[in-house]
């Protein structure tokens, strides 16, 4: 592999990585469960005990989550510039 193309390659993997990191489109401001807005810039996307999924406070994750990690939830966090990073897999 030439070093252009492994640039190439490994700064697309670089964005591909910073997608995965963030969250998509407009951030939830409420509680899918519970109705309360997010007090700590902190939301769960995750799935619950009755199977569906749905973006959580950290206070319904905790009586109806099934946990962090693939296939359970995502735990993400508001930055400085508005935008929500995954902190947790």
């Amino acid at each position: 592999m030439s070093i252009r193309l492994a640039d190439k390659f490994f700064a697309s993997q670089n964005t591909i990585n910073k997608v995965m990191m963030n969250w998509i489109g407009q951030a939830p401001s409420k509680c899918d469960l519970c109705d309360d807005k997010f007090h700590d810039d902190t939301f769960i996307d995750g799935k619950t005990t009755m199977g569906d999924w749905g973006c959580m406070c950290i206070t319904c994750h905790a009586a109806y989550g099934v946990g962090l990690g693939k296939g359970l939830g995502q735990k993400y966090h508001k930055q400085p510039d508005g935008s929500y990073v995954k902190v947790s897999v």
